[in-house]
């Protein structure tokens, strides 16, 4: 019976847990399991972070358990940039034996040019279609548009939604069950005058041309080199500095379909939308080129001007936050928290069992602690009343067996 190499190997990541979503290169054989192998692994995870350490740690168990000439090589990219490093490496017929991909158009290229896997014939020859999270298959064939798998899912997310009840209250609106729900949630608040942004660089792809259609305004992928270039909001033009060496190939996105465009951005003789609003949403402005994003690893200045224009906000009026040092220990009936900062949310969500022993803030149902020590002690309300009543329950029923 033919045996494939990294078949082992293949069942080992089927049955861990669901993480991200990494794609097999489609060229991998051998004869014995025991011959010298060698695959290369392209992730965007640190080798020290959860994924890194579990796809290390599988690699491990093969070689130590299976295949002792079993090697394995690990390269990381930046998120940011895998597509161009994928996009290069296919195109050179290089790619490397398992990668970590974006699910949806990005992937449906590489299945349309034959560059990867076929994962349902796969799991179905080595016997471990069992272990997969159907959710999580169904899910991703629906992306890529397929019948079959073609990559890996090795993670679910759950994701939690922070919305103002008294904005919703406000324009009549009830929490959103479904997607139309909450297109139709949208629309009334923006007729209710509630401004909102949308960044439409976190819109999830939807189509195999790289495309994403939100209410009428279309997301068009591009990848710009080095830098923005000039950009225009309204009246104004501001030249933001220039990416970084990591992030010299910026993947974003510009807009289609806006019925106002408040500013736009210079790529070379085009010039493409990237922020504006659209006659039926009035209230709603969409905007993209990945510009929060930018000034979170850069903190340049004239990116954040040019957001406070574009959020109507002033720095001046918004709270100052920063990370600070925090130390939180747990043991069977107390959590102790310590810091040297007034005013530090811990992110522990309040329970009414909390007792502490100084002043707390609950902050969205959060807690807050003062500078110095505080200690929570967890104490049940009407946990002795409780005792009593079962002890109660017991004997009746004792004596009423009896």
């Amino acid at each position: 019976m033919k045996k494939r190499a990294l078949a082992i190997l293949m069942a080992a990541l089927t049955a861990s847990t669901m993480f991200a979503v990494p794609t097999f290169a489609a060229d991998y054989s051998g004869e014995d399991p025991q011959l010298e192998k060698n695959i290369k692994i392209l992730t965007i995870w640190a080798e020290d972070n959860d994924n890194g350490m579990l796809l290390n740690k599988i690699c491990e168990d093969y070689q130590k358990n299976v295949n002792p000439n079993f090697t394995w090589e690990y390269e990381m990219v930046a998120s940011d940039n895998l597509q161009q490093k994928i996009a290069t490496l296919a195109a050179s017929n290089d790619l490397p034996d398992l990668f970590a991909y974006e699910a949806g158009a990005p992937l449906s290229v590489l299945i349309d040019s034959g560059k990867v896997k076929n994962i349902t014939e796969a799991v179905d020859e080595i016997g471990t279609a069992d272990y997969l999270n159907s959710g999580a298959v169904e899910l991703l064939k629906g992306l890529s548009g397929t019948d079959d798998l073609y990559d890996l899912p090795l993670g679910l997310n759950v994701e939690g939604f922070w919305y103002n009840k008294a904005l919703f209250e406000q324009a009549g609106c009830e929490v959103p069950t479904t997607w139309d729900e909450f297109e139709e949630v949208l629309q009334k608040l923006s007729d209710a005058g509630v401004h909102i942004i949308i960044d439409m660089n976190h819109i999830s792809t939807n189509d195999g041309k790289g495309a994403t259609a939100f209410l009428g305004v279309t997301a068009q992928s591009i990848t710009l080199k080095n830098a923005y270039g000039q950009l225009t909001y309204r009246d104004e033009s501001y030249t933001p500095q220039e990416f970084s060496s990591e992030n010299a190939d910026w993947n974003t996105v510009y807009l289609n379909g806006l019925n106002r465009v408040d500013g736009t951005v210079r790529v070379g003789e085009r010039i493409l939308p990237y922020v504006g609003s659209v006659s039926a949403y009035e209230n709603i402005t969409f905007l993209a080129m990945n510009l929060p994003y930018h000034l979170q690893l850069t903190g340049d200045e004239t990116v954040y001007t040019l957001l406070e224009q574009v959020f109507g906000t002033d720095r001046e009026t918004i709270p100052k936050r920063e990370i600070v040092p925090l130390e939180i220990a747990r043991d069977r009936d107390s959590i102790t928290i310590r810091t040297d900062y007034e005013n530090t949310n811990t992110a522990l969500a309040y329970y009414d069992i909390f007792q502490p022993d100084r002043e707390i803030a609950v902050d969205w149902y959060l807690v807050s602690v003062g500078k110095g020590t505080t200690v929570i002690r967890l104490q049940y309300p009407y946990l002795k009343q409780g005792m009593i009543v079962s002890l109660v329950g017991m004997q009746c029923r004792y004596c009423k067996i009896s």
